[in-house]
């Protein structure tokens, strides 16, 4: 066992330098291991960083010295120093179980014997120049690449699908960019992240990677990265910064993708597969514990909505949460039909409808597509100057650390002007928000714009249709979330519907009511209104009779005794 050398090879999972390869390792320590005729045994540990200052994160090296503590290895072989160690613990490590097991260290460049007391020294004095000398390239790395992304440079790294790498900058990819395009646009439509898989299965669409079948968890970081429009919140080290580039996705489109990711990510144990359609399942939400509520359909044709947190307790889910008390179940043929039928007295009654559909009150501000994408533009030009302030904010605190390390700022100096700075980014950083909800709002108010015009023509039928999936169309327009509860003393169920929009009870209100001609305003309603009724038997029969007799009124009336 003595006469065998232990040749560890490592490079960093960067760039590499040129004469630094595995291969190159290799072949240098088995040149080592012929010169002092012994033989060799290949540790590799492939890339891996050695920045961090354990053993264990490199498993290869620590399985090495398992072996040098058990004895088994007397001669080891490091290319340079900087092979094994980055760090003043890792080095220390080393040394120590070398000097322990007497084991000889050689290198490229020499041997270390650490029975002599000057190949100890010399071993700390070249190994803390290596760990020197790394902290210098890493810090010029850092700040190459920051200076490389003020220029608007790519940091490094895979590129993102539906761009490419021209000059060092991010254009885009023109084949990629659209079926980023049709993923959104089909996840926006009720698509699920596997269907999105199987399309670009079939399109024979390949990874940066080159597999064919796009990881999930791809598809679903794709659909949540704020790269597709325009920019991306990076770091390095302490430094941060906002990269931008040319926007793939339109905002409005990838605000819906991240309003219904955020719903499903509510709801993540409650979607299932199903054979089952259920119309209000995803908007539906126990008022007492906020878990979502799941739907049922027997063989024996009973069908109820109810909710979910026993059964997440049961199963011992994260957000099951303490006993609820909510444990009534509620009719799906009843409760559907009246929160449809609440929302389609709401599309033919809301005054604001009626006069945004009649005057386009809303095209007074945003008269075109155009309109709005300049007022979004300007909105994103004062938000990328914004996030300019605060990278130059964020390199200041870099160049005063410099200061403070070099002794050139004082201890209280530098507190503060750290103080001061940190308070000027997060007044930055509350503005440039702040931008970034107007120009939410402002998509909102277009995209509802849109919706009337799409559907103003077909109101009058929507009431009487059978087709579940345009009922949930509809719906996804215009409801936000419907809360449960069960009222014990009345022994009613009361549902608490919210809007998108202010639209319940809005008015008119002339400006004098003996003189009508001098003008109106329109006043907003409310964005809730609650339905209670009570649970009977003979659902069926009920909704029937009350179809024909056309004298429900969900929005002000209350459902008793069936």
């Amino acid at each position: 066992m003595k006469d065998t050398l232990h040749i560890y090879t490592r490079v960093s999972t960067g760039v590499q330098t040129k004469g630094h390869s595995l291969e190159d390792q290799k072949e240098t320590g088995i040149r080592v291991s012929k010169q002092h005729k012994m033989k060799h045994r290949i540790w590799n540990e492939g890339g891996k960083t050695s920045k961090l200052d354990t053993i264990e994160s490199r498993v290869v090296l620590h399985d090495l010295f398992k072996e040098v503590s058990k004895g088994k290895v007397k001669h080891l072989f490091f290319w340079d120093l900087t092979r094994g160690m980055r760090t003043d613990f890792v080095r220390y490590y080393i040394k120590s179980e070398c000097i322990k097991h007497k084991v000889t260290l050689y290198t490229s460049n020499g041997i270390f014997d650490f029975s002599s007391p000057q190949d100890k020294l010399f071993y700390d004095m070249v190994s803390s120049f290596g760990i020197y000398g790394n902290e210098l390239s890493r810090e010029k790395s850092i700040l190459g690449k920051i200076s490389g992304m003020k220029k608007g440079h790519w940091k490094g790294g895979d590129i993102n699908f539906g761009y490419k790498l021209v000059d060092k900058k991010l254009q885009i990819e023109k084949t990629e960019s659209i079926h980023v395009k049709k993923i959104y646009e089909m996840y926006e439509k009720g698509k699920s992240t596997k269907d999105l898989q199987n399309y670009l299965l079939s399109e024979g669409i390949k990874t940066r990677r080159n597999n064919s079948v796009f990881p999930l968890q791809s598809i679903t970081n794709i659909l949540k990265n704020t790269i597709y429009i325009g920019y991306k919140d990076m770091r390095i080290t302490d430094f941060h910064y906002r990269f931008e580039c040319p926007s793939i996705v339109d905002e409005s489109l990838f605000h819906k993708v991240q309003m219904r990711m955020k719903d499903i990510l509510e709801r993540k144990n409650q979607i299932n597969r199903t054979k089952n359609k259920y119309l209000l399942r995803e908007y539906l939400y126990c008022n007492c514990c906020k878990n979502g509520m799941s739907g049922r359909i027997t063989n024996q044709g009973h069908s109820y909505y109810f909710c979910s947190n026993r059964t997440r307790l049961w199963k011992r889910y994260k957000n099951g949460k303490e006993k609820c008390r909510m444990n009534r179940s509620i009719n799906i043929k009843l409760t559907d039909f009246m929160v449809w039928e609440t929302i389609c007295d709401l599309l033919e009654n809301s005054v604001q409808l009626k006069e945004d559909f009649k005057s386009k009150s809303l095209e007074t501000k945003f008269k075109s597509d155009k309109d709005v994408k300049n007022e979004v533009r300007r909105i994103r030009g004062r938000i990328s100057r914004i996030s300019r302030e605060i990278n130059g904010m964020n390199e200041n605190l870099l160049l005063i650390e410099k200061e403070k390390w070099t002794n050139k700022m004082e201890e209280k100096t530098y507190n503060e002007v750290k103080t001061s700075i940190l308070k000027e980014i997060e007044k930055l950083e509350g503005e440039r928000d702040s931008k970034e909800l107007s120009i939410k709002d402002t998509l909102i108010q277009k995209n509802w714009l849109n919706w009337i015009n799409r559907y103003s023509k077909k109101i009058e039928k929507l009431r009487e249709t059978k087709n579940i999936e345009e009922k949930k169309e509809t719906l996804g327009e215009v409801l936000n979330k419907i809360y449960v509860d069960w009222d014990r003393k009345s022994k009613e169920h009361i549902l608490d519907i919210r809007l998108k929009l202010p639209l319940f009870n809005d008015k008119l209100k002339y400006k004098d009511i003996k003189s009508k001609s001098k003008g109106y305003e329109l006043v907003d309603g409310s964005n809730q209104t609650q339905i209670r009724y009570k649970n009977k038997r003979y659902i069926d029969e009920f909704i029937d009779e009350v179809k024909k007799k056309d004298n429900l009124n969900v929005q002000t009336k209350t459902i008793g005794d069936c």
